[in-house]
């Protein structure tokens, strides 16, 4: 996961539609970030129905994360109930998740697991 200023980066290609969610609560602990969400919409584009309204929980492992930074900016999206977009997509080969309120955005770049890993 990756704190952003404002402005993308410029190897960053055209993200997919933002879907307004509201962050409700979060925790940091053990390399995890979980993330409880509701959606303030209908999920825009996406094959799967996903009504306004229904919640969802994120989990993210995470490794090398300035966790105070984390934690701050989701407190304060926590704390003012902000609108979070939620986007994804795809550089450089890497498939990536973006959650942005105002001008802060965190960034999670995903991996697919190698298949000898998976258990």
């Amino acid at each position: 996961m990756t704190l952003f200023g404002s402005s993308p980066g410029p190897d960053e290609r055209e993200p997919s539609q933002p879907w307004a969610c509201q962050l409700i609560s979060f925790e940091i602990a053990g390399g995890v970030v979980v993330l409880d969400l509701i959606a303030l919409e209908d999920r825009p584009g996406f094959a799967m129905q996903w009504p306004r309204s229904t919640p969802f929980t994120v989990h993210l492992a995470v490794a090398h994360v300035p966790v105070r930074a984390v934690e701050r900016v989701l407190r304060a999206w926590t704390d003012s109930s902000d609108v979070v977009a939620i986007t994804h997509g795809e550089t450089d080969g890497r498939v990536w998740l973006n959650f942005a309120s105002d001008n802060t955005r965190l960034v999670t770049h995903l991996a697919d697991p190698s298949p000898g890993s998976r258990r």
